[in-house]
């Protein structure tokens, strides 16, 4: 996905865009359009997810989301401070929790062959379930401590409480972080597992392919963002669509990818925050318009932080500045998760005995209801680790839906004007002509095209406005256009003509409007303004003296209707706008006109004059324009 400036884009819009021509319109058809895409997004991700359903995690910590709220279940046997997984049926019934060491069936007892397994309950996201894509009975369990290791469980097996039948199956030694997440292949089946080096001398992300086959330990590798230097804690997240990710790590900052979830490739690294702080938790709101992530661990510097990121705004410079900061000293949050029902949970280093939810996460600001402990969790502490939650959240994966989403067809009702920028797509249409338009939905829809609207582009009044001209200060013009239906001049006049008496050289514009399709196109004429200084003595004009064409260009004609004046004026005078005379000769009519070449003289305002052998003369004045 490219911006303008090479990051974060797919236009888009990749952004959602507004759907009308005009600006009232544009508002009122995007929010219906948004509200309709999220409407089916939260329904499609509410069905598909009861595998989410059920949270294991912290100190003996449980949620059931197949209540609103949810309900707090005290029936856990797992101690985890960070890493931890638990995977439902697609009914939201239990199957089994893990702390990447221990798996627990669905009757809270360890599963057989259950212990033993290489994660580590203190790494941020040391294990994953996912489910096997052709066996409803298999599940693998990702686990990540240095190396990054599989197992798998069959729940085929020990009376439907399930057995672990491969355990620690090696993927890669190489040492990893503390960072594991995973998204579906485009193909809505397989499987993309996220791993980060932990190295010196790299910034290795590696994605392994989980298919019906098995894993694919040959990695693809993105060699982008930051070298993490040894600073391991942390979290990456993908989005619901899988196509960005997000990565928080002690030290290092907050930084944004896109990934591509067919290749496997992430690209267009972005860095929102430096590393001068301890960032440690990041999550995407159900959409995936905005990002979060939060700023709190093992950090004595300054006070802890929950920051939000507009992901569609135009360009990168524009996404880090549209951060929005929650701070408090009484909250300092930890891992984030979205749920099923659309809302992300939170919790907080100091183990308190409840999470903070952000109720609206796909709202901008304080609209989004960030309420700090707004979820208990815990109905007591446990005595024996004097602690509640810790700082983990089960570790899951959030794509909204197997499926791509199903193509919409909207038609527009409204006219669409040659030129305009159809603000679907954000493209500009310059030929008249019946078109769809379509918008490819990064954020809610797995990149599948999503709208598509049939319009028609209509062309543009031809607005034509009387020739421009050259007059005399105090002097006024008529000016006249056509090719439109209703006509507002730059002078705020309305009506096909005009009047002006403009005292400097002025443009006046005139701005038409058809009375079919609404299109408006408009138009300029130069009105040029002589002083015409020193030649009021030349300003008494006879109405037997004509002279065009009018205006004039290379040559005039000048006709004379009295018969006495042409036997009695042999002499001709040209002066400009100054008084100044430029020319002089003699001359004879011929037929009551005489031609005059004018070709060297440049635009303006002059004045001819007609002189007899007794000093006897007339005058007219003549413009020259080209």
């Amino acid at each position: 996905m490219e911006n303008k400036d090479g990051l974060h884009n797919n236009w888009y819009m990749q952004n959602f865009c507004n759907f009308q021509v005009n600006e009232i319109g544009k508002t009122k058809i995007l929010k219906k359009i948004i509200s309709v895409l999220f409407f089916v997004s939260t329904a499609l991700y509410g069905q598909s997810q009861n595998e989410n359903t059920k949270w294991y995690f912290g100190v003996n910590s449980a949620l059931d989301f197949m209540t609103n709220p949810p309900t707090v279940l005290n029936n856990s046997a797992m101690l985890a401070n960070e890493g931890c997984s638990s995977v439902a049926d697609a009914a939201g019934n239990l199957l089994f929790y893990t702390n990447g060491a221990t798996i627990w069936n669905k009757q809270h007892a360890i599963m057989a062959n259950g212990t033993g397994l290489l994660g580590w309950p203190s790494a941020t996201q040391s294990v994953l379930i996912i489910k096997h894509s052709n066996n409803p009975y298999l599940y693998y369990v990702f686990t990540n401590w240095g190396n990054l290791n599989y197992s798998i469980v069959d729940l085929s097996l020990s009376a439907g409480m399930g057995s672990v039948t491969v355990k620690n199956s090696l993927i890669n030694s190489a040492p990893f972080t503390e960072q594991l997440h995973a998204t579906k292949h485009l193909n809505g089946l397989d499987y993309w597992i996220m791993v980060h080096e932990d190295s010196y001398t790299t910034n290795n992300f590696r994605a392994y392919l989980l298919t019906s086959a098995g894993v694919n330990t040959t990695a693809v590798v993105s060699s982008i963002g930051s070298i993490y230097s040894g600073f391991n804690q942390g979290s990456i997240k993908f989005s619901p669509t899988g196509q960005k990710l997000c990565a928080a790590i002690n030290i290092i900052g907050v930084e944004l990818f896109d990934f591509n979830n067919n290749t496997g490739v992430l690209s267009n690294s972005l860095t929102l925050l430096p590393g001068i702080d301890a960032y440690y938790g990041c999550e995407f709101s159900p959409d995936g318009t905005k990002l979060y992530a939060g700023k709190n661990l093992y950090d004595p510097n300054s006070n802890s932080r929950l920051t939000q990121w507009d992901l569609t705004a135009s360009t990168s410079s524009a996404i880090i500045s549209s951060s929005v900061n929650f701070i408090s000293n009484s909250f300092t949050p930890g891992s984030m998760q979205l749920a099923p029902n659309g809302k992300i949970y939170i919790t907080s280093s100091d183990s308190s005995n409840y999470l903070s939810v952000i109720n609206n996460p796909n709202l901008a600001g304080i609209a989004s209801s960030l309420v700090i402990g707004g979820q208990p969790i815990s109905a007591a502490i446990n005595t024996t680790l004097n602690s509640y939650a810790r700082i983990g959240l089960p570790n899951m994966i959030t794509n909204i839906t197997n499926s791509p989403c199903v193509t919409q067809t909207v038609n527009n009702p409204q006219s669409v004007c040659a030129g305009d920028v159809y603000a679907i797509s954000n493209h500009t249409y310059t030929t008249t002509g019946a078109y769809i338009d379509t918008l490819t939905n990064v954020f809610s829809c797995n990149g599948i095209v999503i709208v598509k609207t049939q319009f028609t582009v209509n062309s543009l009044p031809n607005i034509i406005v009387s020739a421009g001209s050259t007059i005399c200060v105090n002097d006024s013009i008529t000016l006249t256009a056509n090719g439109a239906s209703t006509y507002t001049w730059s002078t705020l006049q309305t009506g096909a003509s005009i009047t002006v008496t403009p005292t400097i050289t002025t443009t006046y514009t005139v701005y038409g409007t058809d009375g079919i399709n609404g299109c408006k196109s408009n138009s300029q004429i130069l009105v040029s303004v002589s002083p015409c200084t020193y030649v009021e003595d030349l300003k008494v004009e006879k109405e037997e003296i004509t002279i065009y064409p009018v205006p004039a260009g290379d040559q005039i004609e000048l006709s004379i209707s009295n018969i006495k004046l042409i036997k009695e004026f042999h002499f001709l005078l040209i002066f400009n706008n100054l008084g100044l005379l430029i020319r002089e000769e003699e001359i004879e009519f011929e037929n009551q006109s005489l031609k005059i070449k004018t070709d060297h003289l440049p635009n303006g305002v002059y004045f001819i004059k007609l002189k007899s052998n007794f000093d006897e003369t007339v005058s007219k004045r003549f413009v020259i324009e080209r």
